[in-house]
């Protein structure tokens, strides 16, 4: 059998390669790819093995190689033709993914040299992209369009059809746990307020973090080997939902043979912990003998690490460890504690107030520069923070150049509107026009003051009250407050007007929940039959009213009193609360010591309740009772 030109030049020296042909792909990239070098002895092996490597790379139609010998050795010439580049990338048919998105996911880009594998697995990602929202009937095709510079447009078009949703889900190999309560945590299948029975759409972010969740449930019940499989999705008869089986390996149930907390020294010496061994492990409820849950231990170290933190040692390590007996169905606990060095805070930057002054928010902090770590002061000072209503957000973070190194704290809040203005207008029969208008900024030119002013006129009314507060009055931590007000009430019979303010002074007993307060009270109310009248209107100066004494029916004359009052607030946000309670109770006293014509004691408490109930929605419950006696009956 005779042999091949390659099989003859075997062994002669490679003096040149050259590559003809190429357009775009550089000569450089496909000598890279060779293990035929000039120089060295040609092996037709090589050289087949070059010829698929270059082939491989999806960027040429045809390649063809020449070889011929000559006196100095093998000259090889490959014949090369490229396959287009690409000019650009379209879709059609997508509204429910941005072509930015799929453009993103796929790895077929404008300027590239087109490859077909590429483009099939492009095709299939945009399939998976759509079935990861549910669009499990989607489809996409590819398409080339040659242009006449040599290049191409590449164009993906997409047919959505409907969103699929998910009919039922059933679980399979589920024996410790029953459906119900697998089912209580899934969002998959669950029905939406929208669904309108259908059982919701199949979204992958949901069921994956449903597999997560149902994984969880099984560790915190000793199942520490379960394995959720992929789900079977079958397509219902009518092609417009899935059902999902999922398959559940539960593996064996796992007590606690032993557990063992103790701290260690940066050397691995064992050390008396904090508050000793004994309260430390008080502090984890786990026995020996008790399923394993893995939520209820890392609750517990928690605390342990908190407590810790709480002492300065914010880098404390407390990482369990388990060795599994898979065949006593047993586990053994070890928790080494490594406290680390003493942390103290460095620098605490505030950030992205553009109104609120610096120390409207540090003043709030009950941590401070220099001063050893605590994780306790550090979140409360976050909630305190928070409950300025100043605020949308407020997020706190810690960074640390190296450990022993102080601890800096960022504080970054992002501000909200906190001034409100309304103007109103109306027309009764009873009252003629009506005119109302409200001005309150609670964060007046970023002080943390807040100063509200309120007006009502009409042909029976005229109102208007102001009212200052200073939460931290001339910078300590008194509060105070200047109410004024002017009031005139028109009757059919007679007319009544009130003029008056209160100042208030409090300081908290308990920073920052328990407060008290001391108010001044001064009013002067007087009733008159004669004629009176507003800006727009005026009343009737007929009164059958004008030989009974007016007096004794309503208040007359000055009010001088003092209330005392004590508080309780433990709302998360002042302004727009989702939780929390505030309580108050107090005692005014008008009495003739005081300069008061009118005499009373009255005894008042409010109560406010906050339950958030979910999507932003806030039940709240007002609750506010009152007695009101003589001080010779108090």
């Amino acid at each position: 059998m005779p042999t091949t030109e390659a099989e003859q030049a075997r062994g002669l020296p490679v003096v040149s390669i050259q590559f003809l042909g190429l357009r775009k792909m550089a000569r450089e990239d496909q000598l890279a790819r060779m293990q035929v070098r000039v120089g060295q002895p040609f092996l037709p092996d090589a050289l087949s093995r070059d010829v698929r490597e270059l082939w491989n790379t999806g960027y040429f139609d045809d390649i063809e190689v020449d070889l011929e010998r000559t006196d100095r050795g093998v000259a090889l010439r490959f014949q090369m033709r490229e396959r287009p580049s690409i000019k650009a990338v379209e879709f059609s048919g997508n509204s429910e993914i941005e072509n930015d998105k799929l453009s993103e996911a796929i790895d077929v880009k404008a300027g590239t040299v087109i490859s077909y594998p590429a483009l099939r697995k492009a095709t299939q990602k945009i399939r998976d992209m759509y079935a990861e929202k549910g669009y499990f009937l989607a489809e996409a095709a590819f398409e080339v369009v040659p242009q006449r510079d040599g290049e191409i447009i590449v164009r993906f078009t997409v047919k959505e059809h409907e969103q699929v949703s998910v009919r039922r889900v059933t679980f399979i190999g589920n024996d410790h746990i029953p459906e119900e309560q697998l089912r209580e945590v899934l969002i998959t299948g669950n029905m939406s307020l929208l669904s309108f029975g259908s059982g919701g759409a199949f979204r992958q972010d949901a069921f994956d973090r449903d597999v997560f969740i149902i994984s969880s449930l099984y560790y915190d019940r000793g199942f520490l080997s379960v394995q959720i499989n992929a789900p079977r999705v079958m397509l219902t008869p009518d092609r417009n939902g899935i059902e999902l089986a999922i398959t559940i390996n539960e593996g064996p149930q796992f007590r606690i043979r032993s557990l063992r907390l103790f701290e260690r020294d940066q050397d691995g010496r064992d050390v008396e912990p904090i508050g000793g061994r004994r309260h430390l492990r008080e502090m984890v409820t786990a026995r020996q003998g008790d399923v394993f849950n893995r939520t209820e231990l890392a609750k517990d170290l928690q605390s342990v690490q908190t407590l810790y933190r709480d002492a300065g040692y914010a880098n404390v390590k407390a990482e369990p460890a388990t060795d599994i007996d898979q065949d006593r169905r047993e586990v053994d606990v070890a928790v080494p504690i490594v406290r680390g060095p003493l942390v103290k805070f460095g620098r605490i930057e505030v950030r992205g107030n553009s109104k609120t002054r610096d120390k409207v928010i540090r003043r709030e902090l009950e941590i401070a520069e220099g001063e050893l770590f605590s994780e306790t002061r550090l979140e409360r000072s976050r909630r305190r923070v928070m409950a300025l209503g100043y605020f949308e957000r407020v997020d706190i973070s810690t960074d640390q150049a190296a450990e022993g190194e102080p601890m800096n704290v960022n504080i970054e809040v992002g501000e909200r509107p906190t001034g409100t203005f309304q103007v109103g207008a109306g027309f009764s029969s009873i009252e003629s026009f009506i005119a109302t208008a409200q001005v309150q900024q609670a964060n007046l030119f970023g002080t943390g003051q807040s100063l509200s002013i309120q007006g009502q006129v009409s042909g029976l009314r005229q109102l208007i009250n102001i009212r200052w507060f200073e939460p931290y009055f001339l910078d300590t931590n008194f509060s105070a407050s200047v109410d004024l007000f002017d009031q005139l009430r028109i009757y059919n019979d007679f007319s009544q007007s009130s003029l008056g303010g209160s100042l208030t002074f409090g300081y908290p007993l308990i920073d920052p929940t328990v407060r008290a307060f001391i108010a001044y009270n001064l009013q002067q109310d007087k009733v008159s039959t004669a004629t009176t009248s507003t800006f727009l209107g005026t009343a009737s100066s007929v009164s059958v009213f004008q030989r009974l004494p007016l007096a004794n029916l309503f208040n007359y004359g000055i009010t001088s009193s003092i209330r005392p009052t004590i508080s309780y607030d433990s709302r998360d946000n002042r302004l727009f609360p989702t939780s929390g309670v505030y309580l108050s109770g107090s005692v005014e006293l008008a009495s003739s010591l005081l300069g008061s014509e009118n005499q009373f004691v009255r005894y008042r408490t409010t109560g406010r309740f906050y339950y958030p109930l979910g999507a932003g929605f806030v039940l709240k419950l007002n609750t506010e009772s009152g007695v009101v006696t003589s001080p010779s009956s108090a």
